[in-house]
């Protein structure tokens, strides 16, 4: 759940984070799921979807917009290709700007990811902290 978390409290308080990366996220309905989520959530779609990262950034996009960093990655083998594709098209049509990567060949696993991006994928993380003298 960590991309999931990171959407969901990232723009949930964009007065606190200013950088928000999704490393294959997990953002689909409740029913897709693992059995966790559902009894985490009370089995109650409703709810999932009021707290959860579509509400989030939908709700606080004007505060995202311009002020904060954001980043989704995923692998193109990976079964969230095509949710996190759609989030990357909300990002979109709420006009924030993001960095949107897909990685050939790649899974559900990190290292994967990182390693078949065309680009350094840790460099984004280099925005989030300042450079010591």
């Amino acid at each position: 759940m960590g991309g999931y978390g990171a959407l969901h409290l990232g723009f949930a308080h964009p007065d606190l984070f200013g950088i928000v990366s999704g490393l294959a996220p997990s953002i689909r309905e409740m029913k897709d799921e693992a059995a966790i989520v559902t009894e985490v959530y009370g089995n109650d779609q409703t709810f999932y979807d009021a707290v959860g990262p579509w509400a989030n950034v939908r709700e606080h996009a004007a505060a995202i917009r311009g002020h904060t960093k954001v980043r989704l990655l995923v692998g193109d083998r990976d079964s969230l290709l095509t949710v996190v594709k759609q989030y990357d098209q909300l990002l979109s049509s709420l006009s924030i700007e993001h960095q949107f990567a897909i990685a050939p060949g790649a899974d559900h696993a990190e290292w994967q990811i990182f390693q078949s991006l065309p680009f350094d994928a840790l460099a984004f993380w280099k925005t989030a902290f300042p450079q010591t003298p």
